[in-house]
């Protein structure tokens, strides 16, 4: 029998930033400024943005860029930036999901809850997440402490 597992990664800092405008018709329904959301991740060398959008995903790598200014960036330009974390998700849980930035992003970070379907919704699974748990960064370990 072969034994898998999910390579450990080194993304020191993990963002989702959401943002409201669209000209699709069918995101019309979604809350505003919540229409779209995408991934950051950054360690010492690169930050790596993977932005789902419509017809394709588009992956930028920014080397030696300091992942606040990307933050910063985005936050200046109205988007909502959460940090997070990537967890490491039992290898044999497998979900399928329509293929939209939420579905993109929840594999990105290794969520797997069925309900999130929407920016907003991951939006409020994350800084529910967040005022639940203090994180520490340790070297390249994060440690997880319930408040």
């Amino acid at each position: 029998m072969i034994k898998t597992s999910v390579p450990k990664s080194d993304w020191k800092r993990v963002m989702v930033s959401f943002g409201g405008d669209s000209e699709l018709w069918w995101l019309r329904f979604l809350k505003k400024g919540f229409k779209h959301c995408f991934v950051v991740l950054s360690n010492d060398k690169n930050c790596v943005i993977i932005d789902p959008i419509c017809c394709r995903t588009e992956i930028c790598v920014f080397p030696f860029v300091e992942p606040e200014r990307i933050k910063k960036f985005f936050e200046a330009n109205h988007y909502t930036v959460v940090e997070t974390f990537l967890r490491h998700p039992d290898i044999k849980k497998f979900s399928f999901g329509i293929f939209s930035c939420v579905e993109v992003a929840k594999r990105v970070l290794g969520i797997h809850d069925k309900t999130i379907q929407t920016p907003y919704k991951l939006y409020r699974f994350l800084k529910n997440e967040q005022d639940k748990k203090k994180i520490l960064d340790i070297g390249q370990q994060s440690y997880y402490i319930s408040s």
